[in-house]
């Protein structure tokens, strides 16, 4: 005769293993579905986070360098400008950290690449000092927009106010283009990974390659006056 865990009418020990069991899997089961939703849920929050990180990013870069000034430290001097496919010189009103304030500023990028291979695009903010702004700085920018030495690090250390931001870290690789009429043809245009001295272009491209080959392009159109 089988043994009952109580008196009449009460369960067997296999009938309460078996509930036991039952029990035991829809506790798992539910766990696991509550830990696959709470994953599911962060994975997609780092995705909208990034998505915002990135856009917001990419939108001040984008009105920094579309609300440059041909800033000119004297009248017969040419504009303050420098571009190449791993840097670009500016002056703007807006600040990548304090969007529009009092004064212009000055702003550098540069590529660099580290010890293992991966490139991070920097930017060196500077503001502009009318009793800062006539001496070695003056000759500095002016060496780099000629292609002569130039001292970078004089450049960032100058004034204790700079500010360093690192826009793109760990990329494949980053570069600027300009976006030039052909010299033959004003109807065609070309980018060209220099800008032409004095000539300013139509367009400035930011083009990014991340860790993961993802290619991502910022591009900005131009109306600065022509002063060839």
């Amino acid at each position: 005769m089988t043994s009952r865990v109580s008196g009449k009418g009460g369960f067997t020990l296999l009938e309460l293993l078996v509930v036991i069991v039952i029990s035991s899997l829809i506790v798992l089961t539910v766990t696991l579905v509550f830990r696959s939703i709470i994953q599911n849920t962060k994975k997609a929050a780092v995705k909208i986070e990034n998505r915002l990180y990135k856009s917001g990013r990419n939108r001040v870069i984008w009105k920094q360098i579309a609300s440059q000034i041909p800033y000119k430290n004297s009248i017969d001097e040419s504009s303050f400008v420098y571009g190449s496919s791993d840097s670009l010189l500016l002056v703007s009103p807006f600040s990548l950290t304090g969007n529009y304030r009092k004064g212009l500023i000055i702003a550098y990028y540069i590529v660099q690449l580290d010890l293992k291979k991966k490139y991070t695009l920097h930017c060196w903010e500077l503001p502009i000092k009318d009793d800062e702004f006539s001496s070695d700085l003056a000759q500095e920018l002016t060496a780099l927009r000629e292609k002569r030495v130039f001292n970078l690090l004089a450049f960032i250390h100058r004034q204790q106010d700079k500010e360093e931001i690192s826009l793109f870290e760990n990329a494949r690789k980053i570069s600027f283009e300009f976006l030039y009429p052909e010299t033959e043809s004003k109807k065609k245009i070309v980018w060209k990974k220099q800008w032409q001295k004095d000539l300013p272009p139509k367009a400035i491209r930011i083009n990014i390659i991340n860790s993961k080959e993802e290619t991502e392009k910022i591009t900005v159109p131009l109306l600065l006056p022509d002063t060839s």
